[in-house]
């Protein structure tokens, strides 16, 4: 379901370090430039990268007209760093393949628990406590795409921290696409929930006008708000075009 750029596993740094030096040609190459290159792919084409480098650096290392300690210096110092590179990035491909089935085992015990709602709980805790303790991005990237391919797998209880995500990188789209996922299991939403939406939005507009910045977000944010009062939230926007709760209904979850 997901387009999400963040809907992939975090790549760290001996990764980024080669993806950062390949992005021109990523983006120069049309079967690559909508962003959805599968984690193996970018593994691939990082080995590739460095292995065009090896091979400069023999180019380099041919060449004659260089002198001999020059070129043995040169040969010494940068294929070092190019096997050290290679080695860091299988490494971490290692490692990205593990996460990535402790993620799908994790939601396939979900899918097929009698008790969905208490192993949902079971399974999420670790990655709320890597949250938690979480010092820098990857384990915050890291707690997002779990339960975006929760969310993605049909798992209702993931739904709403995927809009909490969106709502904070001001996609609306992709939060009116996740909220709605949520009626075929819940009544609504709740009273809190329906307040940090609404306050998220009204801050974003505030802002950017302040700002007197272009909002680019502003026709999904409508979007979500209408598709909101078609559901009987009573939603009112002022003449500062920002919203608000004229009137606030607690809704509950269906048992």
């Amino acid at each position: 379901m997901s387009q999400l750029p963040w809907n992939k596993m975090v790549v760290n740094d001996g990764l980024r370090k080669v993806m950062a030096a390949i992005t021109k040609d990523k983006n120069e190459t049309q079967s690559h430039r909508n962003g959805n290159e599968t984690n193996n792919e970018l593994y691939r084409r990082a080995h590739l990268y460095l292995e065009n480098l090896r091979d400069f650096v023999r180019a380099v290392d041919k060449d004659e007209s260089i002198d001999d300690i020059e070129r043995a210096a040169y040969r010494q110092k940068y294929i070092s760093r190019i096997d050290s590179l290679d080695n860091e990035i299988d490494d971490e491909r290692i490692k990205t393949i593990q996460k990535e089935k402790e993620m799908a085992d994790g939601i396939a015990r979900v899918l097929s628990s009698a008790d969905p709602g208490t192993e949902w709980m079971k399974v999420l805790k670790p990655y709320m406590d890597n949250l938690r303790d979480a010092r820098g991005p990857e384990k915050y990237d890291e707690f997002f795409q779990f339960v975006v391919q929760a969310s993605d797998a049909g798992i209702p209880y993931a739904h709403w921290y995927v809009v909490e995500f969106c709502l904070d990188r001001e996609d609306y789209a992709e939060a009116t696409k996740r909220i709605e996922l949520c009626y075929p299991e819940f009544k609504g939403i709740s009273k809190t929930r329906l307040h940090r939406i609404v306050k998220t939005i009204s801050n974003s507009i505030h802002v950017h006008k302040l700002s007197n910045e272009v909002w680019n977000s502003e026709e999904a944010a409508n979007v979500l708000m209408e598709k909101l009062r078609a559901h009987g939230y009573d939603i009112v926007k002022g003449e500062n075009g920002q919203f608000d709760l004229s009137t606030q209904v607690t809704f509950t979850e269906k048992k």
